[in-house]
Formats: structure tokens, sequence, C-alpha cells
């Protein structure tokens, strides 16, 4: 078995793990007649997501500053701190 084989062949059960549990949830909620605020079926979700009516890439953005933001000002806090603290060192 090739090296590509070997790869594909390890995470083929997880794939269809993934595959079964999706598939189990709309089943679930077709068969039950759940409502959709309760538990909206995956095939709704995907609708939802492939709509007009959010502006994902508006979304990404401002997630991705946040993020960036997050990662960056406990940086820039701990080292003026450690000038504050420790001029000398």
């Amino acid at each position: 078995m090739t090296g590509t084989g070997r790869v594909l062949h390890c995470y083929l059960h997880a794939a269809a793990l993934f595959v079964a549990l999706i598939v189990a949830w709309q089943l679930a909620v077709t068969v039950f007649r759940l409502r959709e605020y309760l538990l909206p079926a995956p095939l709704s979700v995907v609708r939802a997501m492939m709509g007009d009516e959010i502006p994902w890439i508006r979304h990404l953005w401002i997630t991705s500053i946040e993020i960036v933001g997050a990662f960056q000002w406990p940086r820039s806090f701990s080292s003026s701190w450690a000038t504050a603290c420790c001029p000398t060192c």
C-alpha cells in the first residue's frame, strides 16, 4: 500500500462516522418532526449558510481582527509590564 493509500485508509473510518452522524441527525429531525428552533436539520443549516442574508465576509474579517488582537494585546501588555517592573533587566 502506498503512503497516500495508507493515509486514506486511516481516515476512512472517521469520515464514514462523520457522514453517518450527519445522516442520523437529518433522519432524527425528519422522523421526530423536531422544531427548527430546537434542532435545525443539517440541510437547513447548509441552506442558511449559502443564503445572502448574512454578510459572511464582513463577519469573517471582524472575527479575524478579534483573534489577532486577542493574541497581540497580552504580548504587548506583558512586555511593557516587564519593562516597568524591571527596568534594569
